[in-house]
């Protein structure tokens, strides 16, 4: 009731009475779906009941199976802060030439980043709910010096592949505002139709990103615990606008600062952005 816009600056025993009977005259008219009637039998569907604390899958195959029901279990209510750390400035590269992808996932972290990386560890020490906060990380070397300094004996640290940037291929690098530059017409007026299934040369889509990223979102959410995710911005933006119910299509538009953490915290089913 605390978190139901219905009841805003209502007296809580009015609003629980409210509540209740709202309950009753649902029951009045509400007709339970179940596998004892012909139709009923023949129909799939998931059923929530007490949000997660009892799910019923009936003739759930294939895709639903693997994707939304594993997402819907991991959902539960309990308040806990879910921190996105960005990556910390990586070291120059020899030469001056632009790295590839392979090459600058193995880069270490430059002076600035390392100030960076101590400050935020010195934080979250700080915090006591986050002593105990899980630390999800992607593989580059940045990401695992950074949670070797939050999680010394990396006891709560686990590497997270998944949490890997987005691959754009051929055009990795290109942002968004130099599309018009840099990608070929036909990529442009492709992206420009349809942003969420067209595919990057040689990349990924970003339906392909988030059908590779959801398995760490159901972790995420099914924690109970503080989470500390460590990852880069094209990750960050994807779960940023998971948590703000944002379109996916505004991802690669997302404002994430290099040297910014951001905290999101859960309660009530949803999340709320209380500082950065």
């Amino acid at each position: 009731l605390a978190k139901s816009p219905d009841y805003a600056g209502v007296v809580y025993e009015d609003a629980r009475a409210d509540f209740l009977a709202r309950i009753a005259n649902y029951e009045r008219v509400y007709e339970t779906l179940d596998d004892t009637g012909m139709k009923e039998s023949e129909l799939s569907y998931i059923k929530m009941i007490n949000l997660s604390s009892h799910l019923v899958a009936h003739r759930v195959y294939g895709l639903v199976a693997t994707s939304l029901l594993p997402y819907l279990m991991a959902l539960h209510i309990s308040a806990r802060p879910v921190w996105l750390v960005r990556v910390g400035e990586a070291e120059p590269q020899q030469g001056g030439e632009a790295p590839s992808p392979r090459h600058n996932a193995d880069r270490a972290l430059s002076e600035r980043g390392e100030v960076y990386a101590t400050r935020l560890a010195a934080h979250f020490a700080q915090l006591p709910e986050c002593r105990n906060a899980r630390v999800l990380v992607c593989s580059h070397r940045r990401a695992l010096e950074m949670a070797s300094l939050i999680d010394h004996e990396g006891r709560r640290t686990s590497v997270r592949p998944f949490l890997n940037p987005m691959d754009r291929g051929a055009y990795e690098g290109v942002r968004r505002q130099d599309f018009a530059e840099k990608t070929e017409r036909e990529f442009q007026e492709s992206f420009a139709r349809d942003p969420i299934n067209t595919r990057f040369p040689g990349g990924e889509s970003y339906s392909d990103f988030v059908r590779r990223v959801l398995p760490v979102l159901v972790e995420v959410e099914q924690q109970v615990e503080p989470v500390i995710v460590i990852a880069a911005l094209s990750t960050l933006q994807l779960l940023s606008c998971y948590f703000e119910t944002t379109d996916v299509r505004e991802a690669c538009d997302y404002d994430f600062p290099e040297h910014t953490a951001v905290e999101w915290r859960a309660g009530g089913g949803s999340f709320a952005r209380p500082g950065v």
